[in-house]
């Protein structure tokens, strides 16, 4: 195996490696590989599905940035709301405004634009 091998993503083994850089090579090359999903570097499993924007599973990745980009290209994904990011729950509700349920929402910002928008409801 030659070292400029490793640099450039070409050794599968690389996928295994203990070296976040080698491993995001891999991946790099090979985007589709189901296995970034699993990956313990969150700059790893973004790379996944930013090639694979409709895969559900990034709604329950645990870095918040995967999951709001997820629900950023499905703003009618009524998970989103159940999500444990106000932030990620918020751009719901501006994107479903009409979405009784964000009266009910424990972030009391989310609460608070629902009735500025439906002051009729107070």
């Amino acid at each position: 195996m030659k070292f400029r091998d490793y640099l450039t993503g070409k050794n599968k083994g690389e996928k295994k490696s203990n070296i976040g850089g080698l491993r995001y090579n891999y991946y790099k090359n090979d985007p589709n590989d189901k296995d970034a999903k699993k990956d313990k570097d969150e700059i790893i499993r973004e790379l996944y599905y930013k090639s694979n924007p409709k895969d559900k599973d990034a709604k329950k990745d645990d870095y918040w940035f995967i999951r709001n980009d997820y629900y950023k290209n499905h703003p009618k994904d009524k998970d989103a709301k159940k999500d444990k990011d106000s932030d990620i729950r918020e751009l719901y509700y501006i994107n479903n405004p009409n979405d009784k349920d964000a009266k009910k929402d424990k972030n009391s910002d989310i609460r608070k634009s629902y009735y500025k928008r439906h002051p009729e409801e107070k």
